[in-house]
């Protein structure tokens, strides 16, 4: 399983999976990207190898950058992060048809809950 992580606040992130996943050990790849080049490049090259794919915007403009990786994002299982509660972002956030949108206002702890949701439902019956 993978989960790729573009944006801020990476460590806060895995720090909340494994926190999720106490005494066990994350059965998978978690890793990140720092610049939309790179993200768009794994996007393309290893779309299909993810299960979830989290972004951390930390503005509206880095939120209207990620809209030209839409066509890419199609399909993927996206969870957004917003730095805020901002309506505007949120809308944004929301033409990026995400499995879930929240902001910095509230607990990591359910983004992480969703994430390990959507991998879970993701795995074969019986793994």
């Amino acid at each position: 399983m993978s989960i790729l992580y573009w944006g801020r606040g990476f460590e806060r992130f895995k720090a909340s999976l494994k926190a999720q996943r106490p005494g066990k050990r994350f059965p998978g790849h978690v890793y990140s990207k720092t610049n939309l080049d790179d993200l768009s490049s794994e996007l393309t090259m290893h779309g299909d190898e993810l299960q979830v794919v989290v972004l951390a915007p930390a503005s509206q403009q880095e939120l209207d950058a990620l809209l030209k990786l839409a066509p890419i994002l199609s399909g993927m299982s996206v969870v957004i992060l917003l730095p805020n509660d901002n309506s505007k972002m949120t809308e944004t956030a929301h033409r990026l048809h995400p499995r879930f949108v929240t902001s910095d206002g509230q607990p990591l702890a359910d983004v992480a809950e969703v994430v390990l949701n959507v991998v879970r439902k993701s795995q074969p019956q019986g793994s």
